[in-house]
């Protein structure tokens, strides 16, 4: 008989494939920062007793710049009179928590000024003034 051949099994094919690749983890996306609001800001409520005494320091202060301007001679003392006589009718008002009578008066200070023809001069301290009257009108 013929001699027996003995053949080697075949190599395994090569492959050029990468590894298979873990399998993916599917995570989810991280949740959204919250979206709530900011809390409000509420303003405190205004008592009436201190938002008066800022009406009247605000007075002082016009009542002082005008008292100065007086002074260095750039305002007539006319003015000045009808100013103050119109800042305590306005320091009455709200003592006696009358806020029409508060309003006359401001707007006797305002047409005061105009008049003196130097309203500019003293628009800040007006507005401060006016501002602080509307709040001590908002807390009656």
């Amino acid at each position: 008989p013929p001699p027996a051949t003995t053949t080697a099994p075949p190599p395994p094919p090569t492959t050029t494939q990468a590894p298979p690749s873990p399998p993916a983890t599917t995570q989810a996306p991280p949740p959204p920062p919250e979206t709530t609001r900011p809390p409000r800001r509420t303003q405190p409520p205004v008592n009436a007793g201190s938002a008066a005494r800022e009406a009247q320091a605000a007075a002082d202060r016009l009542s002082d710049a005008v008292r100065e301007a007086v002074t260095g001679g750039e305002l007539d003392k006319d003015f000045r009179k009808r100013i103050d006589s119109a800042l305590r009718d306005l320091a009455r008002a709200t003592r006696s928590r009358d806020d029409q009578r508060a309003s006359d008066a401001l707007s006797e200070v305002d047409q005061a000024l105009s008049d003196s023809g130097q309203k500019d001069r003293f628009n800040a301290l007006f507005e401060e003034l006016k501002n602080s009257v509307d709040t001590w009108k908002s807390a009656l």
